[in-house]
């Protein structure tokens, strides 16, 4: 479980250092995680400054229609806002999605043991 972890985190690092950020200081960013269990091996996306964020072995605490769902809010602080995030589920489902000022920008997801989705836009 943990080379996945790790293989989640680095495919999200790498995804980012191709994009050309396309997102400004001051952008309402939204990150949406759903899995079909509580249960969630990692979640990683960008900050409001463009650091990595991580957390692993967590619980989602939010039910929307019969999935268990999180999300992360920010306004951009970065003048080149990178827009990248991934879930990996304990579970067979994962889907992710990243809105920039109220428009969906990036959606993933995907099916199977452990399964990994990954968003960039």
């Amino acid at each position: 479980m943990k080379r996945t972890l790790l293989t989640a985190a680095a495919a999200l690092a790498a995804l980012a250092s191709c994009a050309t950020p396309a997102h400004a200081a001051g952008e309402n960013v939204i990150y949406s995680f759903c899995s079909d269990t509580q249960d969630i091996a990692s979640l990683n996306w960008f900050d409001a400054d463009n650091e990595q964020q991580m957390r692993s072995a967590i619980r989602l605490t939010s039910r929307e229609a019969g999935r268990w769902c999180a999300t992360a809010r920010f306004a951009s602080r970065s003048t080149h806002q990178l827009t990248a995030s991934s879930i990996q589920t304990e579970g067979t489902y994962a889907a992710c999605a990243i809105s920039v000022n109220n428009k969906t920008t990036a959606t993933d997801y995907a099916t199977g043991r452990y399964a990994v989705a990954v968003c960039a836009a």
